[in-house]
């Protein structure tokens, strides 16, 4: 059940699965069928603001309205993973994978701190400061 009112959702880069949300906040992921495959229920009360998939279709990365905690699930394992977020900023404001080998994923936060994590080894790899205001997009490059 995914609630009332706006619906969130992405497709798997591989176009196999959809994830999607609502007032509920709890992710349902789908097969491109509509069969339900598995739940995410991310911590915070509050409604999810963006999905994101990795490159590989296997992790999906949650944020939530107001929140400094990432959900990572592992399609996989079927397990979800709740990072808080320890740099200065008051909430996530976007996330973006990386395209490339590496599951990395770049954080930026409402007072535009940007850091790099690194899902495979837990690590965070690298923290910018890139003005304080909020980050509205992000994008990697090739290089």
């Amino acid at each position: 059940y995914i609630g009332k009112g706006d619906i969130l959702y992405t497709w798997s880069p591989d176009s196999k699965l959809v994830a999607a949300t609502g007032s509920s906040r709890v992710v349902q992921i789908l097969d491109r069928f509509g069969a339900l495959i598995d739940q995410v229920v991310p911590p915070s009360a509050s409604v999810c603001t963006m999905l994101c998939w990795n490159k590989t279709s296997d992790m999906l990365a949650i944020i939530q309205k107001n929140s400094k905690i990432l959900t990572l699930y592992n399609l996989k394992s079927r397990k979800s993973k709740h990072e808080k977020i320890s740099v200065t900023g008051k909430h996530i404001s976007i996330i973006r994978w990386s395209p490339g080998s590496v599951d990395q994923i770049a954080i930026a936060m409402s007072n535009g701190n940007l850091l790099l994590y690194n899902v495979g080894n837990d690590d965070y790899s690298a923290t910018y400061n890139s003005g304080k205001k909020r980050v509205v997009s992000l994008a990697w490059s090739e290089t």
